[in-house]
């Protein structure tokens, strides 16, 4: 019996045996699956914005192996509870994000949050013994946004943050909390305040636009009532 062996670039060992050709193909011998063994945060943390307003920078991990290289399609799940929402799509119920690496070992999420004070967003990366990471963020205001009835009917509406706000078109905060509004709307508004506590300051906008704020700090605790003059709606702001 006569053996002849050729080793081809792709690896495939062809043996022909004397009488009678027989070709096995094997494939070639793979790397042993890179492990994760660090999850590190490489940017966002220590951020400071208002609540209902997206912070400035994303939050970003990075896994890698015991070479620091990138570890991709790692299941990292980001977990800031009911005090914010991640990539703009956490519904109530769902506090987390699940999010894989990509083939640099990053994954990444923005977060806006629902409530005043510090906040903490968890990072781990599932299935593995790595310990968790976590992102702070400090929330020094609150944003309202305006919501016209032109543009969104029914649903017009000032949406506050979560954790600040009572019911639709109600939001408590602390005296002496900055409180913000925006509209995504190309309508025009005012916020116009109709009745206000004892030694609470009134207020009126003016005519406000997309490209508009209007803030207002309440110095003294106490409901106020304001309201839209061009479309009537209404909202309440308490302080205490």
């Amino acid at each position: 019996m006569r053996v002849v062996s050729v080793v081809s670039a792709a690896a495939l060992i062809l043996t022909a045996c004397s009488g009678d050709m027989a070709t096995r193909v094997v494939a070639p011998s793979s790397t042993p699956a890179t492990r994760a063994t660090v999850i590190a945060i490489v940017s966002g943390d220590n951020q400071e914005a208002k609540a209902g307003e997206t912070l400035p920078e994303p939050l970003v991990i990075k896994v890698s192996d015991e070479r620091s290289r990138g570890v991709e399609g790692v299941a990292v799940s980001f977990d800031v509870g009911r005090l914010g929402g991640l990539n703009g799509k956490q519904a109530p119920g769902e506090p987390r994000a699940m999010i894989r690496t990509t083939v640099d070992g990053i994954a990444q999420v923005i977060l806006e949050p629902y409530a005043l004070g510090h906040i903490s967003v968890t990072a781990r990366a599932e299935n593995t013994s790595l310990p968790s990471v976590t992102f702070t963020a400090r929330t020094a205001g609150v944003v309202v946004e305006f919501r016209s009835p032109d543009v969104v009917g029914p649903y017009a509406a000032f949406w506050g943050p979560c954790r600040c706000t009572d019911s639709l078109n109600a939001v408590t905060v602390p005296v002496n909390t900055s409180i913000e509004w925006i509209t995504p709307d190309a309508t025009a508004y005012t916020i116009t305040s109709v009745s206000g506590p004892a030694g609470g300051a009134a207020f009126d906008s003016g005519t406000l636009g997309r490209s508009n704020r209007f803030r207002f700090v309440p110095s003294v605790p106490g409901t106020w009532e304001y309201q839209d003059k061009v479309s009537g709606l209404r909202a309440t702001l308490r302080a205490n």
